[in-house]
């Protein structure tokens, strides 16, 4: 643990830096504020935030600080999106359990089709079909592209984004019953 240079105490990680205006600097700069505005937002005089920002990132307190509350911070993010994931996905088996002993068929293969479709098991092959024409419109081949190749293209854009909205609907009649 690194130690304070006035105080020669240790200086925890955990907890909040001693001086509050360098706490308050470290987050910001947490947060993505460069070192003049974090100054200026942890209470330092606007002619000087700019020399204060550079002198508090070469004490490796603050350095340490800063690097713990981002850490942290992906952390919590990071296990807010998994908790997130988990929940839904046992929340949908909870879901098909109960519908296949109510005998709702019906809802049990949406349940699984949903989670068939977080696992990545389903993909609509209209879509990949589609992101391969993409993949070929290259700047060279839409140059050389005649008037025809234009318009058979855009005919199966629209016949994708058509089919996809008319499926949209249907799933949102049957989220309606």
């Amino acid at each position: 643990m690194p130690y304070s240079k006035r105080k020669k105490t240790v200086v925890s990680h955990l907890e909040p830096l001693v001086n509050p205006k360098w706490e308050t600097f470290a987050r910001n700069v947490a947060a993505g504020n460069d070192q003049t505005k974090s100054a200026l937002l942890a209470g330092f005089a606007q002619g000087s935030a700019a020399v204060r920002g550079c002198e508090l990132m070469k004490r490796p307190e603050v350095r340490e600080r800063i690097e713990l509350i981002r850490g942290t911070s992906r952390e919590q993010a990071l296990s807010s999106v998994i908790l997130s994931k988990s929940w839904v996905l046992k929340e949908l088996k909870d879901n098909i359990k109960r519908a296949a002993q109510a005998g709702d068929n019906s809802s049990v293969n949406r349940g699984l089709e949903l989670v068939g479709k977080e696992l990545g098991m389903f993909v609509d092959r209209k879509i990949v079909g589609v992101q391969a024409l993409i993949a070929e419109l290259t700047p060279e081949n839409l140059r050389i592209a005649s008037t025809e190749d234009l318009v058979r293209l855009v005919g199966t854009l629209e016949s994708v984004l058509t089919s996809n909205e008319q499926k949209l609907l249907s799933d949102k009649e049957l989220d309606e019953t």
